[in-house]
């Protein structure tokens, strides 16, 4: 998967887990995690995570995405977390969280790829 913006300037890899900065500053992050194996299915494990991070303090909203992907966002504090799976990589989970400002922007940009 990819995604694009200008709002971040410098990237730090770590095994499954991308950070993002500006100005030297964390902005966000990007994670891939895999769907545990004992999960009925990714969307099941999806509204799994749903459930588990609706609270009195964090809202969360379906995303509108382009086809073959299906997810949700939290929305905690100032920061929004979007949590996506994709058709053609069911196996994983894609986490990306960054400030509600920036979030709508940074989302709409994912694709399967370069």
């Amino acid at each position: 998967m990819s995604v694009g913006s200008s709002l971040f300037d410098a990237v730090r890899i770590d095994e499954n887990d991308t950070s993002l900065f500006r100005k030297g500053k964390a902005v966000g992050f990007i994670r891939i995690e895999p769907v545990p194996e004992g999960s009925k299915s990714a969307e099941a494990f999806l509204n799994e995570l749903k459930l588990s991070s609706e609270s009195a303090s964090t809202n969360t909203t379906p995303m509108i995405l382009p086809s073959g992907f299906t997810g949700f966002a939290a929305k905690n504090r100032n920061y929004v977390t979007g949590y996506l799976i994709s058709e053609t990589h069911s196996d994983s989970i894609l986490i990306f969280s960054f400030p509600e400002d920036d979030f709508d922007e940074i989302a709409k940009t994912v694709s399967a790829g370069i």
